[in-house]
């Protein structure tokens, strides 16, 4: 999130006490929760972290008012990370990065310690990389050659900021800028042999696609699925995606898994699924939130530990 930020975090929780709720797949990102169903069936989550040190709505600094609040909580989510695969969970993370603002300027200067452990997690760990913008620019507004130097140089670049060259590999996903794309853009992306976008299909803003296209089957909102242009003939794999918000929309994380192994089991969703919640880095919502007691228990609260 940019501008409103802390606004949508405030809305999340009191939606959470207002509302009485107790309230490709990603390649290899993805953790199974539990056995299949009896269908054969199983449900795949994935969590990814949308880093991007400068932003509109805080300071230039190296404090909770600026970047600083963003390194702490990268560094909670790789602690996090790091404490649960030592107990022998094998939960992995997906990171995606501009590449100018963090990766190049402000992370080796200020928290080099986190580009080194996310490239150590890559190698140990399974985490995945996937590509942003190079710049943090709107794909959506760039002409054709912005566009092919901006992703280009977020795989390679002579400032070796670029996925490729800091953490050795990346997985051909993009997530766009705000989660914003056009057509053209699906083309540009193929030829850098990117195979999918992720894309917001979320009850809440921010929105990539839900409300321009037709209501999703539930097969189809938890999977990945293709995109067509009838003109153009463009195509592109799209990864559905969601938030925060969308846990308050299904009560918790827990609930929403329920839903689908009871759709499974039923026989009306006769496939794997696959929740992929997509958020930014710096949300306090990944380290949770801190509710006096009498709220203590409501769900999607507990961070990431708690997911």
């Amino acid at each position: 999130m940019r501008n409103g930020g802390r606004k949508t975090h405030r809305k999340i929780i009191c939606g959470l006490v207002l509302l009485g709720m107790g309230l490709p797949i990603l390649l290899a990102v993805a953790a199974t929760t539990g056995p299949a169903s009896p269908s054969g069936h199983q449900i795949h989550i994935a969590f990814g972290f949308h880093v991007n040190l400068y932003h509109s709505f805080r300071n230039d600094t190296n404090d909770e008012s600026g970047f600083g609040k963003d390194i702490r909580i990268i560094r909670h989510i790789i602690d996090t990370l790091d404490r649960f695969n030592a107990r022998g969970i094998p939960v992995k993370g997906v990171w995606d990065f501009d590449n100018l603002f963090s990766l190049q300027e402000l992370l080796p200067k200020y928290a080099p310690d986190i580009i080194a452990a996310i490239r150590r997690r890559v190698q140990s760990n399974g985490d995945e990389v996937i590509l942003m913008s190079y710049n943090n620019g709107l794909v959506s507004a760039m002409t054709e050659q912005e566009l092919e130097d901006a992703v280009q140089w977020a795989i390679s670049n002579p400032w070796q900021s670029g996925v490729k060259d800091l953490f050795g590999s990346y997985t051909p996903i993009v997530r766009p800028q705000e989660m914003m794309t056009t057509p053209g853009n699906f083309s540009i992306y193929r030829r850098h042999g990117i195979h999918a976008a992720a894309l917001y299909y979320s009850a809440t803003p921010f929105d990539a696609f839900r409300v321009f296209s037709r209501r999703l089957t539930r097969v189809e909102a938890h999977n990945p699925i293709r995109y067509h242009h009838p003109q153009t003939l463009e195509e592109m794999v799209i990864v559905p995606t969601y938030h925060f918000g969308d846990l308050v929309e299904h009560v918790s994380l827990k609930n929403w898994v329920h839903e689908l192994r009871r759709l499974q089991t039923d026989g009306e969703f006769q496939q794997d699924a696959l929740i992929f919640i997509n958020y930014d880095a710096d949300s306090g919502l990944w380290q949770g939130v801190d509710l006096p007691w009498p709220l203590g228990w409501l769900p999607n609260t507990d961070g990431l530990a708690g997911l």
